[in-house]
């Protein structure tokens, strides 16, 4: 896991917890490589949605979209992603922000 990429986290969160769109995550690339991270968040009570917006709690991409391999419209997203400041995680630092949440026990805390 990145430096920082906790504390972030736990920043993005406090912010977005009380909007009406907090609860939702961007998916880019393979889904079948995302997929358990896919079902570990909808397990949670986070939604996926199709485009970027402000109020999303991150995105999770998979290593060929991080490194400029995927598809263009993945890429695309990623950038806006990235031009909303929005953490971009890749599926490892995903599995470990979502177990995180599990040893809080309270996804405000996280």
């Amino acid at each position: 896991m990145r430096t920082g990429h906790s504390h972030i986290m736990r920043a993005w969160w406090k912010r977005l917890a009380t909007q009406p769109h907090g609860w939702t995550i961007l998916y880019l690339g393979d889904h079948a490589v995302l997929e358990k991270i896919i079902g570990a968040a909808f397990s949670r009570g986070f939604g996926a949605v199709e485009i970027p917006h402000p109020a999303l709690i991150c995105a999770v991409a998979d290593h060929d979209v991080l490194s400029g391999r995927g598809c263009r419209a993945d890429t695309s997203q990623l950038r806006r992603v990235r031009e909303l400041n929005i953490p971009c995680l890749d599926p490892e630092q995903a599995l470990a922000w979502l177990a995180e949440l599990d040893k809080t026990d309270h996804l405000a805390s996280a």
